[in-house]
């Protein structure tokens, strides 16, 4: 802010909107003057500047809505989303608009025009995704932006034998992007299907012949390049041959199983 016109080498005081004093300085010897100060926390609006020692002269600014603080930033669905502002109108309702989602929260102002809120990520594609505030009845809004992350929701059963039925479910991969399945030891493999418009799928998929233990999928989407790797699904053994299955004592049968461990011993 800068002056003149004042009493020279005289103290001058800056009022700003309700704030008293929020500087003060003094005019050189020829009555002019320059000073900085900061925006505090008041409302939305044409908001004035009074500039007084011997005299007094005024000036206005305008104080524009913000945000201030999104946290996390990044987040799989269902994440819960602090986010907070000011620069808005006093004591009015706001309404967050999160990517598709036209309004994910409604909250209300304090005196001062700032406000905190939170709100859980809904059911959005991946990537930056836009967090737009409005102050509807004044026609004024704020951005900011967060990350959806992809996840695996789903893994049912969480066991089972080689040739069982795995379905898988999940969430925040690209809109119809598609998608691979790498499971344990097995090549990747090609699950034949896109995610839906807003980035989740569900798909089944057959345990293939390895190991007894605890197996890690991967899920991995082909256009953004996400993955999430889960160690949930566990193999466990079972005897998928008994041949013959009746005789006399002294008859010898053959056993084949699955799902054991490599090289051991089996009794």
């Amino acid at each position: 802010v800068r002056g003149n016109g004042f009493v020279a080498s005289h103290a001058i005081k800056l009022d700003f909107g309700n704030t008293g004093t929020i500087q003060t300085t003094s005019s050189y010897d020829k009555g002019s003057w320059t000073t900085t100060f900061t925006i505090n926390t008041q409302p939305y609006g044409i908001t004035t500047i009074k500039a007084h020692g011997s005299e007094e002269a005024y000036g206005t600014l305008t104080i524009l809505p913000n945000i201030i603080f999104i946290s996390p930033d990044a987040g799989t669905v269902g994440t819960i989303i602090t986010v907070c502002g000011n620069g808005f109108g006093e004591s009015r309702t706001i309404r967050l608009e999160f990517g598709t989602t036209q309004t994910i929260q409604l909250t209300s102002t304090y005196a001062e025009g700032s406000w905190t809120t939170t709100f859980a990520i809904d059911t959005q594609p991946y990537g930056k995704t836009t967090l737009k505030v409005h102050g509807d009845d004044q026609g004024i809004s704020a951005e900011g932006t967060l990350t959806i992350k992809p996840e695996i929701i789903l893994i049912y059963p969480e066991k089972g034998t080689i040739g069982e039925t795995v379905m898988i479910k999940g969430n925040g991969y690209g809109n119809h992007e598609p998608i691979y399945l790498v499971f344990g030891t097995a090549p990747t493999r090609e699950i034949g299907m896109s995610t839906n418009v807003v980035g989740s799928f569900t798909f089944t998929f057959t345990v293939d012949r390895q190991t007894l233990g605890t197996t890690t999928i991967i899920v991995i989407g082909e256009i953004t390049g996400q993955s999430v790797l889960k160690y949930v699904f566990r193999i466990i053994p079972h005897l998928t041959m008994v041949t013959p299955t009746i005789g006399t004592v002294g008859t010898i049968v053959t056993l084949e199983g699955d799902g054991y461990l490599m090289n051991e011993l089996v009794r």
